[in-house]
């Protein structure tokens, strides 16, 4: 099913509610702690069992799209201002709560490295604990993509200090696309107007495919278009293990597709699973498609990862960050 996502509507949602700060003119040294997708929620009272946390619970836990087994959207730890001494203090992503009867409205501020380099505080600022529930059921959107925007934004930080010159220049120059690809990414096959990059270990495979074809009529983000093209290139390019295998798009679960707005081009975002025709094996992609700048043809950039072993989320999160770096201001 399309759908259609203006940034605008968050954009002027946050100019509305979201005051942000930076972190003064102190000095920050501390390197942030906790992993990748981890939230400390602080609040002035231990608010288990209260309609607050089943709130901050259905947006931050809820499940992440696609990948093959269930895992929340990010991993929530709960500590009351008490217990939140000096060591809890550079932790990466932090959602501190305040209770304040002289809030006329329910607010939103952001903080940005007060205690430890690229790091994220959300305050939240309530009369009580109702008043703030209800805040956040109705900013649900809003809060979910402030914290998915401060993890992409560090991957994409990272990133950028560990380019890989030689493939980032490469992609720039046969496609036009200027994604920033990290260290470690190796060109697995090179063909026309089609590359596979991929970071191989004995427990994971990570890659990134990017080809481009000839546009075909005046509505080139039909799904079963769109699925069409990418099946034809990884048959033909990407291999499975066996003879006579290969990398397919898994139709076990239809994949879901957004029409996206980045400034004047129009996007189409898929993300879905794929498998392997004739063996067992498969995981999770994403991809991102637009036209170049002439009209005629389409540029795909897309990213999979297999994993059997180990949790998807972050290794997903990973590829969006990566493949986003192409909307990413210069």
């Amino acid at each position: 099913m399309l759908r259609c996502f203006y940034k605008g509507v968050l954009l002027i949602a946050l100019a509305a509610m979201l005051v942000a700060c930076d972190g003064g003119t102190n000095s920050v040294i501390s390197k942030i702690t906790g992993k990748q997708g981890e939230i400390l929620i602080i609040s002035p009272l231990d608010i288990q069992r209260t309609a607050l946390r089943d709130s901050l619970d259905t947006i931050l836990r809820q499940e992440y799209p696609y990948i093959p087994q269930s895992e929340p959207r990010f991993t929530t730890i709960y500590v009351t201002a008490k217990a939140f001494g000096n060591v809890l203090k550079p932790f990466r992503n932090i959602l501190m709560i305040h209770f304040n009867a002289d809030s006329i409205t329910p607010s939103l501020h952001l903080e940005k490295d007060k205690w430890a380099k690229e790091q994220r505080i959300l305050s939240l600022y309530g009369t009580d604990q109702r008043t703030l529930a209800e805040f956040v059921g109705q900013n649900k959107e809003l809060i979910l993509s402030l914290f998915e925007e401060f993890e992409r934004d560090r991957t994409q930080t990272v990133n950028a200090a560990l380019c890989d010159r030689t493939i980032t220049d490469s992609i720039q120059s046969l496609f036009g696309v200027n994604l920033t690809v990290p260290q470690g990414y190796s060109l697995r096959r090179a063909a026309n107007n089609f590359r596979w990059y991929s970071i191989e270990t004995p427990d994971i495979s990570q890659g990134l495919l990017i080809y481009k074809y000839k546009r075909l009529g005046s509505m080139p983000w039909l799904p079963d278009s769109v699925i069409a093209h990418r099946n034809a290139v990884t048959k033909e390019y990407v291999p499975g293990p066996n003879a006579g295998t290969y990398m397919k798009v898994s139709t076990v679960v239809p994949s879901e597709f957004s029409i996206l707005k980045k400034e004047q081009d129009t996007v189409c975002f898929v993300r879905g699973f794929w498998e392997v025709e004739g063996h067992a094996m498969g995981g999770a992609y994403v991809s991102y498609s637009h036209l170049t700048p002439n009209r005629d043809s389409v540029v795909v950039t897309d990213g999979y990862i297999y994993a059997p072993r180990f949790k998807k989320r972050d290794y997903v999160r990973a590829l969006e960050a990566l493949l986003q770096s192409q909307f990413r201001a210069r």
